[in-house]
């Protein structure tokens, strides 16, 4: 699978627990594993790690991965305070789930020292104890995330895709006529497009719209290795920074406490290019989030059930790239990453603040940007994409796509 497809998380066990945690627009499955995988990996922002009472966490080590009964991770090594403790961790949605399963009165959790839950358990229970009467450290994992939940479930249910066989997966599709599974997977597109908007706009509402686009672009350069990195660099220089430094690039390559994955990445997409992608970017609008906010593309009529060949030809999609793109970026991006950025940051922040319809039938029929190689041929197969003028392949068709098979690969269990 190509670069911009691969994702963080490897093979995991067979799912134990799946919650319905509260989302940014309703409630999404997850499974618990998807927790820990997190954690193993590292994906989360470190330097802000601390316990209920303030006391900053340091991870040495994040343990043995457990795989069998017991605390998910054993012999972990962390700091807590000032003080360096070797024992297990434990990981849960809710502080609720120690006693929900048993951990109370269970002897082989004796060893916790450290049990990180998702959401804030203040005022939610009494903190959890030992069977030994000792009360582990507790921390939260969710303010940590640069991505909300149901992002990282749906990188790793793809993630678990790679090699599936495609003929088989798209079978269910295949029983339909052509029009059906175009119509199927409009409306897959559809709730895909509501959710980036309604995630976008708690964004936009959490930090401002400013910073929500600085952040959104930088994690969006960062592809799937480097996004953690790029919302660092986010958080610590704010687009005022980029504005006034003309060395920021090279401050945010080599800030402190910032890491980068660079084994395995094209050397067009380092992250060190991007972020001097970005600094030109920048040199060339400084007010780029404002000049988006103020963007206007009138389209007549914009519908999704047109044939895409036809609605590019009649909204100028190569004049809306094209002048987006000098508008706001100055060239500094091309290719399929500024389709991503189109499709992912700027369109759904539009609409956002302004519910229009175009904004909707643009990320449809625009580009599709970075798309993985199951997808491709999934829409192959499936008749969606016939690499024609009348139905080119879309954003929409690989979006739909996209929500169908995460939701075909979900274990029984998230069901």
């Amino acid at each position: 699978m190509q670069e911009e497809a691969e994702f963080l998380f490897g093979s995991p066990p067979a799912a134990s627990s799946v919650a319905e945690v509260p989302g940014e627009y309703g409630p999404v499955a997850v499974p618990e594993i998807l927790i820990q995988k997190i954690w193993w990996r590292g994906d989360f922002r470190k330097e802000g790690l601390q316990t209920l009472d303030g006391q900053p966490v340091k991870i040495v080590h994040p343990g043995r991965w457990n795989r069998q009964g017991g605390p998910d991770f054993l012999e972990a090594e962390v700091e807590i305070g000032e003080r360096r403790r070797i024992g297990d961790v434990e990981l849960h949605f809710y502080r609720g789930d120690w006693e929900a399963h048993g951990h109370d009165q269970n002897p082989s959790f004796v060893g916790v020292v450290l049990h990180v839950v998702v959401f804030d358990p203040r005022g939610r229970g009494r903190p959890v104890r030992r069977c030994d009467g000792v009360e582990p450290a507790e921390c939260i994992l969710a303010p940590l995330l640069p991505l909300d939940l149901e992002a990282y479930a749906q990188a790793d249910a793809l993630r678990q895709l790679e090699g599936r066989d495609v003929l088989e997966l798209a079978a269910p599709l295949l029983e339909l006529s052509l029009e059906e599974r175009r119509s199927l997977l409009r409306e897959e597109a559809r709730s895909r497009w509501n959710e980036k908007v309604a995630r976008m706009r708690a964004r936009i509402r959490e930090v401002g719209w400013t910073a929500a686009l600085h952040n959104e672009a930088l994690m969006m350069l960062g592809y799937s290795k480097n996004r953690q990195g790029m919302h660092a660099v986010a958080q610590r220089f704010p687009l005022e920074s980029w504005v006034r430094d003309r060395n920021i690039a090279e401050r945010a390559w080599t800030a402190d406490g910032v890491s980068w994955t660079v084994a395995g990445v094209r050397p067009a997409n380092h992250p060190r290019v991007r972020l001097e992608q970005y600094a030109r970017w920048v040199e060339s609008s400084p007010e780029w989030p404002g000049r988006l906010r103020e963007w206007v593309w009138e389209v007549e009529d914009p519908r999704w059930e047109e044939a895409t060949g036809t609605f590019r030809r009649r909204c100028r999609m190569g004049d809306f790239r094209q002048k987006i793109s000098g508008i706001l970026a100055g060239d500094a991006i091309k290719g399929t990453r500024w389709d991503t950025l189109i499709a992912d940051v700027f369109l759904p922040a539009l609409g956002a603040v302004r519910e229009e319809p175009t904004w909707g039938a643009l990320w449809y029929h625009g580009p599709s940007g970075d798309v993985p190689d199951v997808a491709k041929e999934f829409l192959r197969v499936t008749g969606l994409h016939r690499q024609t003028a009348t139905w080119p392949m879309s954003n929409g068709s690989f979006q739909g796509c996209f929500r169908w098979i995460v939701a075909q690969s979900t274990p029984p269990e998230a069901a």
